[in-house]
């Protein structure tokens, strides 16, 4: 697609169009899955446990050393900043390469030896060297032969070969597997078994009550459950996940975040340099440049593609489960293209270069009847709803909570008629009622100000 392309057929002029070329932005994924895709070690234990930089220690025992800790924090033994050289594309595929090349000419120890200088791993093409040893059977070997003669790069990561990616600047610090999954993980699990083990056991219900003096108000979570969050620290987790507001009407200046990762990492060394054993700390340094190329960190308050889930549930429930994974790809194509035709998609027939689509009284039949189209799992309502927000609550003002209207109210709006509700709802989920809170943030444009209203 990035090279060649493909046609495409126009409705609007009811015939082919020129060639339509796409290109990957960037890949989104936890660790192990960005290991596999830049063919980098995972971390972890790993002696380049960073697929963005250099990272390195020699021996396992040497990342218990000064100059480890030093080369994780990015900085020189004064102190001041002294960022790694950074990894590069082309680096990574040549080492690729020299390591099959290394084990043809020589054996699996050499290659073995070379992966931790290098810091480079292809997950594909170890199993093809594993394949071509000794033990292997002989049908294997033949395919891997096959598969030289035709082409060798096949025997490789295919991400090597993608025009237009950069396995090691395109693959962002993803913010909710690094932050929010990693470090307040991290910090949380660590922070109740330490709470738990104490010897002075007042200590646990010291944190209950501050668990139940919380307000939640204003947060759209619901009440907090202070015994089973100390004893399922997984739970607490969530509830940060909850608590954190995914959007940032401002940006961050580059300087200032870099500030406040160094000031917060160096309050974890503080308290424990064993930090550096987990390489998601050390992923934060780079976040910087991530947003620099892609914009701010996404996907930080929940895993926007799981509420695919209830699909994937669905197709393989329905699956004989002996191929559980062709089974729900196959249900996902039908489903998008029965989506496609009901939407009144037309198709186009390259053979006889004619189209077909589906005929008026079928569309009617969907597009007419809520009942049909729900069991498609197509909700109008949700698309196109009848109630628009804000707007008062039906509810009863307290004459307990009767106030009069503040002065400085009545003076900015002098013509106007000021009443006192009860509640508002903002949207579905949201509202805001006696002992709410909001936080108003004032942006100043080029062309005007403008208000917005951040429920908090």
């Amino acid at each position: 697609m990035i090279v060649d392309g493909f046609r495409a057929y126009d409705v609007l002029l009811g015939q082919p169009v020129l060639i339509v070329m796409s290109m990957m932005l960037c890949f989104l994924a936890d660790s192990p899955m960005h290991a596999e895709i830049t063919n980098t070690p995972v971390p972890g234990a790993s002696l380049n446990p960073c697929r963005m930089c250099t990272l390195h220690a020699p021996k396992k025992a040497d990342k218990r050393s000064l100059s480890y800790l030093l080369q994780f924090l990015e900085i020189d033994s004064n102190g001041s900043p002294q960022p790694h050289v950074e990894r590069t594309w082309e680096e990574t595929i040549e080492h690729t390469y020299n390591l099959y090349n290394l084990f043809i000419r020589k054996n699996i120890t050499a290659v073995k030896a070379q992966r931790i200088i290098y810091g480079v791993t292809d997950s594909l093409n170890n199993r093809f060297i594993d394949g071509k040893r000794k033990k292997s059977s002989a049908s294997l070997k033949q395919l891997i032969l096959a598969l030289e003669e035709a082409d060798i790069t096949e025997l490789f990561n295919p991400f090597l070969k993608l025009i237009g990616f950069d396995g090691c600047k395109d693959t962002p610090a993803e913010i909710l597997h690094v932050f929010l999954l990693g470090l307040v993980k991290y910090l949380v699990r660590d922070f109740v078994t330490k709470i738990k083990k104490h010897k002075d056991k007042t200590k646990v219900l010291e944190l209950i009550g501050c668990l139940q003096s919380f307000n939640t108000n204003s947060l759209n979570i619901s009440l907090l459950k202070p015994h089973y969050l100390v004893h399922h620290s997984q739970y607490f987790v969530a509830c940060i996940l909850r608590l954190s507001n995914p959007h940032y009407p401002h940006a961050t200046f580059q300087a200032e975040l870099k500030q406040h990762i160094a000031i917060f990492m160096y309050h974890m060394i503080k308290m424990t340099a064993q930090w550096i054993n987990k390489p998601k700390f050390h992923i934060l340094f780079h976040l910087p440049k991530s947003i620099l190329r892609f914009g701010p960190a996404s996907l930080f308050s929940t895993e926007n593609f799981e509420s695919f889930n209830g699909v994937l549930r669905k197709s393989s429930t329905h699956s004989n489960k002996q191929a559980p994974g062709r089974d729900i790809a196959i249900n996902f194509s039908n489903q998008s293209a029965t989506r496609f035709l009901l939407s009144g998609g037309v198709k186009y027939n390259k053979t006889n270069k004619s189209t077909s689509k589906c005929s008026p009284r079928l569309l009617a039949l969907f597009s007419n009847n809520p009942s049909i189209q729900k069991t498609f799992g197509y909700n109008a309502e949700m698309s196109d709803p009848a109630i628009h927000y804000p707007f008062q609550k039906r509810s009863k003002l307290n004459a307990g909570d009767i106030a009069a209207v503040p002065m400085s109210l009545s003076n900015q709006f002098p013509n106007d008629n000021i009443t006192q509700i009860s509640q508002l709802q903002l949207n579905r989920h949201e509202e805001i009622r006696k002992s709410y809170f909001v936080l108003v943030i004032f942006f100043v444009t080029v062309l005007n100000p403008f208000y917005c209203l951040d429920q908090n």
